[in-house]
């Protein structure tokens, strides 16, 4: 969905509405924009969709949302739906990491060979 003039909960409680189980909205500009809910001045009415809502949604910059809207065209056509995949990241729980136990062993070799030439005007004949 394109962002156009009515709220992020407008948009998103009509495409539930629809079936939809999640959106992607395309901004009509390049700055990152945090969606807000129905506002101070929502109606009753407003405010009920806001509660019901439970679809995904999501806000993507204009230049990535039209690579997004020319991917989509090509690969369904005639604006059937497509089935886009999102996994939030989850960082791995293991106390045994390889990528941080090399992390940490960069770091301290790093840590080590600073104090070594920091101190180098200290030892004996230098």
């Amino acid at each position: 969905a394109r962002r156009g003039e009515c709220t992020f909960v407008q948009k998103a409680w009509t495409a539930q509405a629809s079936g939809a189980v999640g959106i992607v909205v395309v901004g009509d500009g390049e700055e990152l924009m945090v969606m807000g809910g129905a506002g101070e001045n929502a109606t009753e009415e407003q405010r009920e969709q806001e509660a019901s809502l439970g679809i995904f949604v999501v806000y993507v910059q204009k230049d990535l949302g039209e690579k997004l809207l020319a991917w989509s065209e090509q690969h369904a056509p005639g604006g059937k739906a497509v089935r886009l995949s999102v996994t939030p990241y989850e960082p791995s729980t293991s106390l045994w990491d390889l990528s941080l136990a090399l992390e940490l062993l960069g770091a301290t070799a790093l840590v080590a060979v600073g104090a070594f030439f920091a101190t180098a005007d200290l030892r004996p004949g230098s």
